[in-house]
């Protein structure tokens, strides 16, 4: 990567960069093809598009939209600078944007390959820090975010949750009792008995000896309507 890119994240980072104009900043250092104007309605990035940039919100405001109908809302976050679009897929291992991002207003956008940029921190320590200090402002962002309204109604918290506890570990059996699902998913009791009646009769979850389990041929039906969601 360029040493006179590198010097643009830097400042990027540091919020060191008129937010009013932030071409003016970084004019004479980086590439018309790197840094990029939107105006409102316009697609920074598609869904399923393979994820090989990341994407540094630097002024305006975007919406991430999920095209699974069956997300409370088809808008699933607003998000304004400062921001790494594309990172989550990345750090995941996913190899398409899981989500597209529409312009609210116009917006200038610094486009970065991901290879470079990983390749990039992983040799520069303080570049690598001041990463870490964004991506944690950009977690406290979705846990308040998760918090103050759920991206999934209600069957579904409980259905992904059960789904990202047996991916990696089939078969699954679930330690929680019902009245702690109740609790940490924020789902009536009487209603959780409902869900999972209705999770065992259409293969989602087993019930055995009382105990919630998800088998090999469980885990494929959550992977077919969870897999490709990355939280």
């Amino acid at each position: 990567m360029h040493n006179y890119t590198i010097e643009c994240i830097r400042k990027i980072l540091k919020d060191d960069y008129n937010h009013n104009n932030p071409a003016a900043s970084f004019f004479d250092l980086i590439s018309t093809k790197m840094l990029m104007s939107y105006k409102k309605n316009d697609v920074i990035i598609q869904q399923m598009d393979e994820a090989k940039y990341f994407y540094f919100l630097l002024k305006g405001k975007v919406s991430v939209i999920n095209s699974i109908s069956w997300t409370n809302g088809d808008v699933i976050d607003t998000l304004s600078p400062l921001n790494i679009m594309g990172l989550t897929e990345k750090l995941n291992n996913v190899p398409t944007y899981t989500a597209s991002v529409v312009a609210n207003e116009h917006c200038v956008v610094m486009r970065v390959p991901a290879d470079e940029y990983i390749s990039l921190i992983s040799k520069d320590a303080q570049l690598c820090f001041d990463t870490l200090k964004l991506l944690g402002k950009i977690t406290t962002h979705n846990m308040s975010r998760a918090e103050t309204g759920h991206i999934f109604y209600p069957l579904d918290r409980l259905g992904y949750y059960l789904f990202s506890m047996a991916r990696n570990n089939v078969p699954y059996v679930c330690s929680a009792t019902r009245k702690e699902l109740s609790s940490s998913l924020y789902i009536n009791l009487r209603t959780l008995y409902r869900y999972l009646d209705s999770m065992e009769e259409n293969g989602y979850i087993s019930i055995n000896k009382g105990k919630i389990v998800i088998d090999k041929e469980n885990l494929k039906k959550l992977d077919e309507r969870y897999g490709s969601i990355v939280l």
